[in-house]
Order: C-alpha cells, then sequence, then structure tokens
C-alpha cells in the first residue's frame, strides 16, 4: 500500500512540474501557441496534395471500369 501511494505522490509531482514548466514556457514566449506553426502548414499543404492525388487516382480507376464493361 504505501509503495502505491509512494508511486501516486510521484506521478502528481510530475504533473505539477510539467504543468510548471509549460507555464513558464507559455509566459516568457516560448512557446508558441497563436496563429500557425510552420509545420502545421507544411502538413496541412501535403494533405491537400495527397486528397487531390487520391481524387485524380479514383476518376482514373472509375473510367478504368466503366472502359472494361463497355468490352466486355
Amino acid at each position: 500500500m504505501e509503495v502505491e501511494t509512494a508511486a501516486l505522490v510521484r506521478a502528481a509531482e510530475d504533473v505539477l512540474s510539467l504543468t510548471r514548466v509549460l507555464k513558464e514556457a507559455w509566459l516568457f514566449g516560448r512557446l508558441n501557441t497563436v496563429g500557425t506553426s510552420k509545420v502545421e502548414k507544411e502538413a496541412e499543404e501535403y494533405a491537400i496534395d495527397v486528397a487531390e492525388r487520391l481524387q485524380r487516382l479514383a476518376g482514373e480507376g472509375e473510367a478504368m471500369e466503366m472502359s472494361s464493361r463497355a468490352k466486355g
């Protein structure tokens, strides 16, 4: 029982320490939370590119299917 209590207290201390570090980073400007980051913009552009390519492939697949039905 004492071991579990000690582990629980240690976990709570770790969480408090983490929140303290995050608050300090936010207060002193090291935590950029306003606006979109460069990585987020790149991920969005990549997702759009992938979606466009999938749409093209789906269109090509439908065209091939229709062509094979017309022949068969």
